[in-house]
């Protein structure tokens, strides 16, 4: 058999016609794909209109169609109106999507629970999103009522404060054998720390940062407890007395104490919880114990003078001598109940005088007096309590007396100098004190009283601002 050698050189490209939707396509040997021009080959056609249309008309706009000879054919979204989104039906089954407003079951669920919240404790993400959020249960005129806590659950309450550096809210117990208590504010129910101080009628107290400790004033003396446990550091400290108030010297921490049945004010070193010096006697002309639901002493830095207040007036300690001026400041009503407070922001002593119904503010450098008597509707016999700053308003109670009608505690606020509204709730004889406040909640505590000794304890949630 003879081999036989296949021809080379170019070969006729072979083709394939077929024919989808009556227009020819040609397929090649190599899988090109090609048409034929206008009028060649079998079965061919020509596109004399190519038209475009888009629905819903609502949402897409079409231009340029239809195209016969040569142009562009534009497809574009129509206005919608605002707070708009593209989505499908806000219930029920599937359908077309269109332009709608947000629905609440487009959003995904948080951490807070669905509810009417009055007096809330709020959390929200980076994306501002409401994480979780705890209410307060509200009674009438804005107070707080909680189902745990009955009427009479606490006896003759003296001082209360707020500590921020605890984050606790703690008062005393004054009676044969005192307590100090700290307010579960979950619950809004007062717990004992320790039990009882056996033959201690505990009033006063505050805190130190440098022992950690909290001191309290009863009777005669005063002691040094646990902040935790309320259990019993040191006691006595020396010779110290402090039933009338407590308060701590900002440059080095050293507590000190005013007794106006000791007629003196005291002072103690809480890193070593010893006396220093003996007791420094309060003027001749600021007598007579304030009632002890008041503060009868406050710091202020700006002149590094302790403002001690009693019935007749208010005096100042200079703690870098350990003397008292020998008369008390002028310009101040000397004729009832007195406390005393510094408020920081404006750097400025505030004291309140019970029966002439005033507030005054001194200028701790100058002395200057300013006095806000009470608001004229307020008609009362007898006038304020304790004092309590939250942010820019200062909270007084009163002493209105059994069955009269102005039961309330009035709001000062500081930036403006004005009284502003009150705070109230008529099953109460009357809500003069102790205050205390806690400012990043927005939250008010109270003593309500009954002749006069605070046996219930009264919050006020989400206290009023204007």
């Amino acid at each position: 058999m003879k081999n036989r050698r296949r021809a080379t050189g170019n070969r006729p490209d072979k083709t394939r016609q077929v024919f989808v939707d009556g227009s020819t396509i040609r397929v090649s040997r190599n899988g090109k794909l090609s048409a034929p021009s206008a009028g060649g080959g079998a079965g061919g056609g020509t596109v004399t209109s190519v038209g475009l249309s888009a629905t819903p008309s609502s949402v897409f706009g079409v231009s340029g169609s239809p195209v016969t000879g040569s142009g562009t054919l534009a497809l574009t979204l129509d206005d919608q109106s605002a707070n708009r989104v593209l989505a499908g039906p806000a219930s029920g089954a599937d359908a077309t999507p269109a332009f709608r407003a947000l629905v609440n079951d487009d959003l995904p669920n948080s951490g807070a629970a669905a509810g009417t919240y009055f007096s809330a404790n709020v959390t929200v993400n980076a994306k501002g999103v409401v994480t979780s959020i705890e209410d307060g249960r509200i009674d009438q005129d804005g107070l707080i009522s909680p189902a745990v806590l009955p009427a009479r659950t606490v006896s003759n309450m003296k001082r209360m404060h707020h500590i921020p550096a605890l984050d606790k809210v703690l008062f005393t117990e004054s009676s044969t054998n005192g307590k100090l208590r700290q307010i579960d504010r979950t619950f809004d129910a007062p717990l004992d720390l320790s039990g009882t101080y056996t033959s201690k009628a505990v009033t006063a107290f505050a805190y130190s940062s440098i022992s950690t400790k909290i001191y309290l004033g009863y009777g005669t003396a005063v002691m040094s407890v646990n902040s935790t446990t309320g259990a019993i550091v040191t006691d006595p400290i020396g010779s110290a007395r402090a039933e009338s108030g407590i308060a701590v010297r900002a440059s080095n921490g050293n507590m000190y104490g005013a007794s106006f049945s000791g007629g003196a004010v005291y002072r103690w070193d809480p890193s070593t919880d010893t006396q220093i010096g003996s007791g420094v006697a309060i003027p001749a002309n600021v007598t007579n114990a304030c009632n002890l639901q008041y503060n009868s002493i406050a710091h202020c830095p700006t002149d590094d003078h302790m403002y001690v207040a009693g019935h007749t007036g208010l005096a100042k300690y200079d703690c870098t001598t350990d003397t008292f001026g020998t008369s008390p400041i002028t310009g101040l009503s000397s004729n009832g109940n007195g406390s005393v407070i510094y408020c920081s922001d404006v750097d400025r002593i505030f004291y309140c005088q019970g029966v002439t119904g005033n507030l005054y503010k001194v200028q701790p450098t100058t002395g200057t007096v300013t006095t806000y008597a009470f608001p004229s509707w307020y008609t009362a016999s007898n006038k304020g309590g304790d004092l309590c700053e939250l942010g820019d308003y200062i909270y007084v109670g009163t002493l209105s007396g059994v069955g009269q009608v102005m039961n309330c505690i009035l709001i000062f606020k500081k930036s403006t100098n004005q009284w502003v509204g009150c705070l109230s709730h008529d099953a109460f004889t009357d809500i003069r004190g102790p205050l205390a406040g806690v400012a990043a909640e927005g939250v008010l505590y109270s003593g309500g009283l009954n002749s006069g000794n605070a046996n219930d304890l009264v919050v006020f949630g989400r206290v009023w601002q204007p």
